[in-house]
């Protein structure tokens, strides 16, 4: 009779595999990268697996296209990263500009941009963009104006809406136009929004 083989029950020294979120993030910040070196319309599924260091199984598990791997690295850019606010109310709104410039002054605006230009082709790429980071980008800044609001620093009848969008605006107007921003620029458009709650109707 054969001996009985026994099992071999000592623990592994490490899991298997990379962890979920540590692969997760590399994808992501392979994506990233990779956008602002060959842009979204050269971009592809195995470049961004090879350059994130894991499978092809492995990437379409988590996404399944293009577009939802480029969203969630948008949105990880803009949400996640965002500064906390502090309760100092224009020091808040400009750590939201100076944020809303280093996300989209590289890759995010020239995403952005490949959007609106092909905005019937890459119908699930904007949307996502919209739904996930654009919007919820918005509501960073109006809930820290809301905050403010209720705490009193501003009107409780503050037009919260035209101050956003006078504030995001702002960015898109310099970027757009080629003009360089100044030192202060983020700090000087805060301060202008906050005036312009506080003003009477």
């Amino acid at each position: 009779m054969m001996p009985i083989r026994k099992l071999d029950t000592t623990p592994l020294d490490r899991p298997r595999g990379r962890p979920r979120t540590e692969c997760e993030g590399a994808i992501l910040e392979a994506a990233w990268r990779l956008l602002g070196e060959v842009g979204y319309g050269r971009l592809t599924m195995e470049r961004i697996a090879q350059e994130a260091g894991v499978g092809k199984p492995t990437l379409y598990l988590r996404y399944p296209c293009k577009a939802e791997v480029v969203g969630a690295a948008f949105m990880r850019a803009r949400l996640e990263r965002a500064p906390e606010p502090t309760g100092d109310l224009v020091s808040d709104i400009a750590a939201q500009l100076d944020h809303i410039r280093a996300v989209m002054d590289g890759v995010g605006m020239a995403l952005v941009g490949t959007c609106l230009a092909e905005e019937e082709h890459v119908p699930d790429l904007i949307h996502r963009l919209r739904e996930h980071s654009l919007r919820p980008g918005r509501e960073l800044l109006r809930s820290i104006l809301r905050d403010a609001a209720a705490r009193g620093e501003l009107p409780a009848a503050c037009d919260v809406e035209t101050a956003l969008e006078m504030a995001i605006g702002a960015f898109y107007a310099v970027r757009i136009a080629g003009e360089p921003f100044d030192e202060g620029w983020a700090g000087r458009i805060a301060a202008a929004t906050v005036r312009l709650l506080r003003a009477p109707a």
